[in-house]
Formats: C-alpha cells, sequence, structure tokens
C-alpha cells in the first residue's frame, strides 16, 4: 500500500493544483489538502510515527516546496509556465517519495533536498516579495515568515546531511540571521 502512495500523491497534488488553476477560490482549500495529503503520505510511505522527530523531519521538504511553488504560481501570468511549475512539482514530490519509501537518509536525499530547497527559497521569496504589494503587510511580518521557512530550511539541510544539532546550532544560527538580512536588504532594494 505504501508503494501505491508514491504515484498517487504526485498525481492528486497535480490535479488539486490544476484545481485552482481553473478555481481561483479554491487556492487555500486546496493547499490544505495538498499539504494534509503529503503529510500522510510520508507518514505511510516512511513507517515513522507521527510523534517522531524523523517523521516530522522527513516532511520539511515536501510541504516547504509545495507550499512555496503554489504562492509562486499565484504571480505567474503565463499559462504554460504556470502548467510546468506544477508538473515540476508533481516530478519533485514523486522522486522525493520514492527515495523515502525506505526511510533511510543517504545521498539521492541529500541531492535532492539541496536543489529543492534551492527552488524552494526561490519560490519563497518571490510569493513573499511578489505577495506583499497585493497583502499590504508590514515588512517585519514577511521577513518573520521568511526567518521561519529559512530556519527549518536549514535545520532540514543538516539533518539530511547528518550533521549534529548542538554542533551545528551557531552556525545554524548565523546562516539564518545572514540571508534574513540579505532578504531584508533586498527588499529595500527592491521597493526603490
Amino acid at each position: 500500500m505504501a508503494y501505491f502512495f508514491i504515484f498517487l500523491t504526485p498525481l492528486i497534488n497535480l490535479a488539486l493544483f490544476e484545481l485552482f488553476f481553473f478555481r481561483n477560490s479554491l487556492f487555500y482549500w486546496c493547499l490544505i489538502i495538498s499539504i494534509a495529503l503529503i503529510l500522510v503520505s510520508v507518514q505511510i510511505i516512511s513507517g515513522k510515527k507521527i510523534f517522531s522527530r524523523d517523521y516530522w523531519n522527513f516532511c520539511i521538504f515536501p510541504v516547504l516546496f509545495s507550499g512555496s511553488l503554489a504562492a509562486y504560481s499565484l504571480l505567474q501570468v503565463g499559462n504554460f509556465t504556470i502548467q510546468l511549475l506544477y508538473l515540476f512539482d508533481a516530478i519533485f514530490i514523486f522522486y522525493y517519495l520514492k527515495n523515502i519509501y525506505a526511510g533511510q537518509r543517504d545521498e539521492f536525499l541529500e541531492n535532492i533536498s539541496s536543489y529543492g530547497n534551492f527552488f524552494t527559497i526561490f519560490f519563497s521569496f518571490a510569493a513573499i516579495y511578489g505577495l506583499s504589494d497585493f497583502l499590504g503587510a508590514p515588512v517585519w511580518i514577511l521577513v518573520l515568515a521568511a526567518a521561519a521557512i529559512i530556519t527549518l530550511i536549514i535545520y532540514q539541510i543538516f539533518w539530511v546531511n547528518r550533521v549534529s544539532l548542538a554542533a551545528a546550532s551557531t552556525f545554524m544560527l548565523l546562516s539564518c540571521l545572514t540571508l534574513i538580512e540579505i532578504g531584508w536588504a533586498l527588499f529595500f532594494s527592491i521597493m526603490l
């Protein structure tokens, strides 16, 4: 049954993204269902208990990747580009779920997480900066959202690469603060 979810989850995720492509009012519902499906699929595929740390560590990448890609797709104008983004999401989710089928952290998981986290940061920051004009939210709230995303991504990178969290906590804090400061500076350079 777990192997069935490897194929089913990306297809349902793609169908949900297509649904909010045609009916924009369903964006939040489709995103919530998509994230819930990813969480359930990761639990079934990896076999980890929901309250275990490994389960949540396996969930960080696909949830942030799909959520940031969905938010970024709201800013896109061309239909072809949006469809490519949705297909890109389905392919990434498929390979990620296929890799965690055994519940192992190996080189492929390191690679797909590294490349995927790069895209996650791009999609997240583009959506945050792009939607800031539409939302009219204060800059500090957007920076806090970016800080949460960056912290989770850096934590997941350390976890995948088997770096001790106690040994790397200072580096993680400095990395997060540096990226947030760069993001803050970029925000004001964009606004000028």
